[in-house]
């Protein structure tokens, strides 16, 4: 099977895996949905920066999303679990929400570099 094959066969698990139309993935993705169905018919293959968006907006590895299998180190289970974490909460903020989130570790980066950090 081709890497083309293997990335719209995964791409459409994982819709079917979360219950997600075209159009929802569409939305969920900031995509248009003409793309969507270019992807899922194999006339437009997505670049990595829709690659990237559909992984979020499907929630799984991008990697995987492009055809291959990541090789998961058994002492990046912390990470893992901070990376999870991290997507869920992407998932489940509004946009605007998820920018106050983004701007506030900003300021908490910036205050720790400070020594400000109380």
């Amino acid at each position: 099977m081709e890497k083309d094959d293997i990335r719209i066969s995964r791409l459409k698990e994982a819709m079917r895996n979360r219950d997600m139309t075209a159009r929802e993935l569409a939305i969920k993705a900031n995509i248009s949905e003409a793309s969507i169905s270019r992807y899922l018919s194999g006339k437009l293959s997505p670049k990595l920066d829709s690659i990237q968006l559909l992984a979020k907006a499907l929630n799984v590895d991008p990697v995987w999303l492009l055809g291959y299998d990541p090789v998961v180190p058994e002492s990046s289970d912390i990470t893992i679990k901070k990376n999870s974490w991290l997507t869920t909460i992407e998932q489940e903020l509004t946009a605007d929400n998820l920018e106050k989130l983004k701007s506030f570790a900003d300021y908490l980066k910036a205050t720790q570099e400070r020594g400000t950090d109380t």
